[in-house]
């Protein structure tokens, strides 16, 4: 390899190497997105995470990640009221099945002043990464809404 091509390559990754920071600083200002490994050490660092599946209540049954809580997105004004009832201190951590749901969702949690960051494919990215899901229903956060929220419709 010539000195010229040698330069040029490092050179190129340097400027990779200063970039990513910078990335990650502007996602972690808007909330960002998170691939399933980075999500999973994420939740598992942030004192303040909260972790919330946003899907229906019967897939949450068929496995969702461990200390999720369930808040349905297509029950608009059940969702609203949870919504409402999370700290504005917590960052929370939201998925769906493969992100159309929690980008959704996540839009409206940043508008109302909360702290989202979304699971980059959802659950189905979470499986191929092989990382590890509970089974069973959990309560939802409010216990205020806990029957609206879990009955399904």
């Amino acid at each position: 390899m010539s000195r010229r091509a040698l330069l040029l390559l490092l050179l190129l990754l340097l400027l990779a190497l200063c970039t990513v920071p910078l990335l990650k600083g502007r996602a972690e200002a808007d909330g960002g997105m998170l691939c399933p490994e980075a999500f999973d050490r994420a939740v598992h660092t942030d004192s303040t995470a909260l972790v919330i599946d946003v899907r229906k209540p019967g897939e949450f049954a068929q496995g969702h990640l461990a200390g999720a809580r369930l808040i349905d997105w297509s029950r608009t004004e059940h969702f609203d009221s949870a919504v409402s009832l999370l700290p504005r201190s917590a960052t929370c951590y939201i998925y769906c099945k493969r992100g159309g749901r929690s980008a959704q969702a996540a839009a409206l949690m940043r508008g109302k002043g909360l702290t989202v960051v979304e699971l980059e494919g959802g659950i189905e990215a979470w499986n191929q990464a092989g990382l590890p899901l509970e089974k069973g229903r959990r309560a939802p956060f409010s216990t205020l809404v806990e029957k609206e929220l879990t009955t399904e419709e």
